[in-house]
This record gives structure tokens, sequence and C-alpha cells, in this order.
């Protein structure tokens, strides 16, 4: 019996309102999810954000 492996890919949009080191990091991307399937177990084994929109410089620069 061969073990059969399976692959699904999701293409979404992620919001987020977030902060680092006290300066804003909000945005919308484009998030791609790649997951793999063998046997009975899901893994995750990547995640892709591309920016949409105009980027916001650092504040500072």
């Amino acid at each position: 019996m061969t073990d059969s492996i399976t692959t699904e890919v999701t293409i979404g949009r992620h919001t987020q309102q977030a902060s680092y080191r006290g300066q804003p990091s909000d945005g919308q991307f484009r998030a791609t999810h790649i997951a793999v399937r063998a046997g009975d177990r899901w893994r995750l084994a990547g995640i892709q954000l591309s920016p949409i929109g105009a980027l916001r410089p650092p504040v500072g620069t």
C-alpha cells in the first residue's frame, strides 16, 4: 500500500491591527497558506504574506 500525500493551497486576505515596538503595524495582506496531509495528519508547510496597497514608511525615516 502506498501512502497518499495531499496538498492544499488557500489564498485569502489578512487584515491586522497591530503594533511593533510601540509603532503601528496595521495593514492588509494577500495571504497564501500551504498545508500538506500525509496519512491522517495535516501540517502547515508554508505561509506567504504580500502587502496590498501602499506601504507606509517606518516612523522616523
